[in-house]
């Protein structure tokens, strides 16, 4: 038996609401901010204000004109500061990338026995400290013995450990893989915003310790209304 419920205009509850992008552009030569300020912590600037009841659903930024060399900034919101993206370069003029993906090859000279493990580290330029990491085979079948793991072990470096999960020699010598780089894992689930608050960027040291002084950044949210 199928029940259409869609179809009984008594049981369904519509909302008739509207969507809205709000943007607004940080000048920092008017007002620079700095990654370690005055309580060694970043500086911050408070750019869109959300109104009590909305529930922001998604968060970006939009480099207008290119900051200083390695400048970073979190973009987020009073509890969570780099809720919509961490460690987020803005020296290159674009959106700043929150997803990164490189595919490489990881060569393995020796034979890994019963639960053995290899680690070996590649280059994916944007990686911080705090983001999540992803690792695949582009080969299923190269993998089905093996458990993969990444993790940032410093700016734009990421380490993938390789460990043998079966209980006899494992012979790869080599295994090409796709990593993807998530610097905002929060951000898939929207914030209800019950009492109003701020987006904020946040300078960090995430690639230097670099002034944010000038350059213009544009900070966008896609909001809607309940």
């Amino acid at each position: 038996m199928i029940y259409r419920t869609f179809l009984s205009e008594h049981r369904t509850d519509k909302y008739e609401g509207r969507i809205t992008v709000l943007k607004r552009r940080v000048f920092f030569a008017e007002q620079a901010i700095r990654p370690t300020g005055d309580a060694g912590i970043g500086e911050t600037h408070e750019v869109l204000l959300v109104e009590n009841g909305w529930i922001v659903l998604s968060a970006w930024v939009n480099v207008k004109d290119p900051s200083p060399i390695n400048t970073t900034v979190d973009l987020g919101y009073g509890p969570v500061p780099n809720y919509w993206g961490n460690g987020l370069a803005i020296d290159s003029i674009g959106r700043s990338d929150s997803m990164l993906t490189s595919s490489v090859t990881a060569y393995m000279e020796d034979v890994l026995v019963a639960t053995e493990q290899f680690t070996t580290e590649f280059i994916v330029n944007g990686a911080s400290y705090g983001d999540h990491v992803s690792v695949s085979s582009t080969n299923d079948a190269d993998v089905a013995d093996v458990t993969l793991t990444g993790f940032v072990i410093s700016p734009n470096i990421v380490a993938v450990t390789i460990i043998n999960t079966t209980e006899g020699e494992l012979s790869l010598p080599t295994l090409a893989l796709d990593l993807l780089v998530n610097k905002a894992p929060l951000s898939g689930q929207p914030v209800l915003l019950t009492s109003g608050d701020t987006i904020d960027i946040t300078a960090t040291t995430d690639t230097k310790d670099v002034d944010i002084d000038s350059g213009v950044t544009e900070v966008c949210a896609l909001v809607a209304r309940i």
